[in-house]
């Protein structure tokens, strides 16, 4: 079984749909995650109308739902885990780093 840093992420052509991963999401409500380049670490939250990212020092951010719908499909066209392939969403790093969760656990 490959670790963390030998799974190949790059490699993952799936798509993700929004009810799928907002399913997903809900499930995993409360974890801490770490982001795709292990710098960062946050705690995800799943409210009424947005996602919820907390950091260690205690900030917070905020993703809309809306937001988080509209990811699913600029993911599913780029299929890319860089921050700078998406320059539209301020939390690329929180998101990409769920994405790259999610789509593991669907092929594990």
């Amino acid at each position: 079984m490959k670790t963390e840093t030998q799974w190949d992420f790059e490699k993952a052509t799936m798509n993700i749909t929004y009810p799928e991963f907002m399913a997903y999401l809900r499930q995993e409500a409360g974890s801490t995650v770490s982001t795709i380049g292990q710098k960062s670490r946050f705690r995800l939250e799943v409210l009424a109308d947005s996602l919820r990212f907390t950091i260690p020092n205690g900030r917070k951010r905020n993703e809309s739902l809306p937001w988080v719908e509209l990811f699913c499909e600029l993911f599913n066209k780029r299929q890319s885990f860089k921050t700078s392939d998406y320059p539209e969403e301020a939390n690329s790093s929180y998101m990409l780093a769920l994405a790259r969760d999610f789509l593991k656990a669907k092929i594990e």
